[in-house]
């Protein structure tokens, strides 16, 4: 349950940061890093 909620808070900050700078989940390099970070700071079960 917390891996669930830390990669989904993760997913949540990283959307409103990539909004605030004009980055869009479409462009490929940008969903690359979306994927890698989702998981940061999560437990492994």
């Amino acid at each position: 349950m917390t891996s669930w909620k830390r990669k989904k808070f993760n997913q949540h900050l990283m959307e409103k940061l990539f909004d605030k700078l004009g980055l869009s989940l479409s462009i490929q390099k940008v969903a690359q890093v979306y994927e890698q970070l989702s998981d940061y700071g999560a437990m492994a079960a």
